[in-house]
């Protein structure tokens, strides 16, 4: 089992939810809330994000964040 420095220790086959927002230094906005599992956590390296977007269902990947960049150069206009 991994253990990560800040997390909650769970037993052995446990799983939690956890939510996180993005907020502006000065408070002007807050981005929507991002919930994931402790597992999805672990299984995180250096250079990489959890993506998760909704089509019919619900699908979660890692990608590299030059993937991500890509992604966004792909679908956003400048």
């Amino acid at each position: 089992m991994v253990t990560l420095p800040g997390f909650p220790s769970l037993l052995e086959g446990e799983d939690i939810s956890l939510r996180m927002f993005g907020v502006a230094d000065d408070n002007s906005f807050t981005s929507e809330a991002v919930d994931f599992r402790h597992a999805d956590l672990t299984e995180l390296t250096p250079g990489s994000v959890l993506v998760t977007y909704h089509n019919v269902t619900e699908i979660r990947e890692i990608v590299s964040l030059v993937e991500l960049q890509r992604r966004a150069d792909n679908n956003c206009k400048r």
